[in-house]
């Protein structure tokens, strides 16, 4: 009876687990739901990948199904997701979608089931999957977790699958010891029947005992063998939880790594941020500089011409028998020209101490006719000394403009110191003006030596230096012409220069008239 009873509790224990792993092959369905691709921030998990996802917290997991050979028309299917055994209620459940986002998960383990329908009574197989949301998963702390864990499965599947052969072969066992023990109890009533000897009987007893001698000692081999794999299973989930715990201790190591590249990453904008700033503070030095720079060389160079006419004056008194109104005349030049090389001079001492040049340019109204008689004066006793008649030809009705007076007066006075510079003895120097509704042209034209092509492509160039050379010897450091150029494009206006060896040049420019 005990022998009975233990066969029963084996078939019971088999049928329950035979039940439960194939429970899904006894269902009435059609076709099948099968997960098409699986993706990860948007990135695709390989197939190999899928029997151990794990993801980390905030990311999200998107699987992609379809069905097969449930109904012909697509439109009508429709898709159940099952999360954790409950459904899934921010899953997609239209014909049209074909794909679940699973986001904001907790830390855990899940189990996705995704089942097609049509009906309650048409519905395919369902398939199911296995995912891990964790808080922080590095590339080898995964391979790590994913060893683990695999390796903890295979001891599952193995400790499951012996035990479901030994309760296969016991129930097996038993099953054939009780057809034996039925057949030898029909052959033992039949000799009762047949009127055996009571001594065969008692043979037959003995021999019944020692088989289920035997019996018992096969089943007390299977119980022993079935402990020796229960101690190996405890020895091997031990080594796991040992595998788990230095699966912790590197992942802290890894937490704690990242800490530090978070820090130093900090200290690396940090770092950034103040070289941006002293390359900006370096630019803004060197813009300021540049233009100290420019505006010491525009005042030096500009002190250059009055300090000429000053001397030309002083030649002029001393050379020629004067008039007293020519005489008068000479005096008021020099007042005049002494006063604009103070000035420029005190713009020099600005430039110099200042940190920060003050705006370049003073704009008001003022006339090119009257800025050109100035200069004019300015320039005759220079024109003088060198024999080269100097004549004024602009407009009296030349209309008056907003500009830096004294920015257009250093424009006329480097063009026509320019051209009595370099004309030689017995030419001609004529300033003149053109006006039209929109803008003023001036011109300074000479018969002197003239420029080659190659020099007038370099004229208005900072420091060019270029083949004709003063006709008296006087200096030259190659800004007259770049001042110009400088002053009238930034009034607006530009300047050009024609001219022929041997002919003569043509300096000019040009200014927008405005109120």
């Amino acid at each position: 009876m005990r022998l009975i009873r233990s066969f029963h509790f084996h078939f019971f224990c088999l049928l329950i687990l035979t039940i439960f792993y194939f429970n899904s092959s006894f269902a009435s369905v059609r076709g099948k739901t099968i997960i098409t691709s699986i993706k990860t921030s948007g990135m695709e998990l390989q197939a190999d990948k899928w029997k151990n996802i794990k993801i980390n917290q905030g990311q999200t997991l998107s699987f992609y199904f379809k069905s097969e050979g449930l109904t012909s028309d697509a439109s009508k299917i429709l898709y159940k997701i099952i999360l954790n055994g409950k459904v899934y209620e921010n899953g997609t459940n239209t014909p049209m979608d074909r794909f679940v986002d699973l986001k904001d998960l907790p830390v855990g383990v899940y189990i996705i089931s995704i089942q097609a329908y049509v009906n309650r009574d048409l519905e395919s197989a369902p398939e199911a999957m296995k995912f891990e949301v964790t808080k922080f998963a590095s590339a080898n702390s995964q391979i790590k977790q994913s060893g683990t864990d695999s390796l903890q499965s295979t001891l599952m599947l193995y400790g499951f699958i012996v035990i479901c052969l030994i309760q296969l072969a016991v129930i097996f066992y038993f099953l054939k010891k009780r057809l034996e023990s039925k057949r030898e109890n029909n052959e033992h009533e039949s000799d009762i029947a047949s009127g055996k000897s009571e001594r065969e009987r008692l043979k037959i007893e003995n021999e019944k005992l020692k088989k289920d001698n035997d019996l018992l000692k096969s089943y007390n081999s299977l119980v022993t063998e079935f402990d020796d794999l229960e101690y190996s299973y405890d020895k091997l989930k031990k080594e796991y939880t040992n595998l788990k715990e230095l699966n912790d201790f590197l992942r802290q190591q890894v937490n704690d790594l990242k800490a530090n590249i978070n820090d130093l990453q900090t200290a690396n904008a940090q770092l950034a941020k103040q070289k941006d700033r002293l390359l900006e503070n370096k630019r803004q030095l060197e813009e300021l500089q540049q233009q100290k720079d420019e505006l010491f060389a525009m005042a030096v160079h500009d002190i250059k011409n009055p300090a000429a006419a000053i001397r030309s004056y002083v030649e002029l008194l001393d050379s020629y028998d004067l008039n007293a109104q020519e005489q008068q005349e000479v005096m008021q030049s020099l007042v005049n020209t002494s006063s604009h090389i103070i000035n420029l001079a005190q713009q020099m001492s600005l430039v110099v101490t200042k940190k920060r040049p003050d705006p370049v340019y003073n704009y008001e109204m003022g006339s090119i006719k009257k800025i050109a008689d100035i200069i004019c004066n300015r320039n005759k006793g220079y024109a003088v000394k060198k024999e080269v008649k100097l004549i004024n030809q602009t407009s009296p009705n030349t209309p008056e403009t907003k500009m830096d007076i004294a920015k257009v007066e250093e424009v006329f006075d480097n063009l026509i110191n320019n051209a009595i510079k370099y004309a030689p003895k017995g030419t001609i120097v004529q300033v003149k003006s053109y006006f039209s509704d929109s803008k003023v042209t001036v011109e300074v034209v000479d018969n002197g030596v003239g420029l080659t092509d190659d020099d007038c492509n370099h004229v208005f160039e900072k420091g060019a230096l270029l083949t004709p050379k003063p006709t008296d010897g006087e200096t030259r450091s190659g800004l007259g012409l770049w001042i110009v150029k400088k002053i009238i494009e930034d009034h607006g206006g530009h300047v050009w220069v024609k001219s022929k060896v041997s002919v003569g040049s043509t300096f000019g420019f040009e200014l927008p008239i405005k109120k």
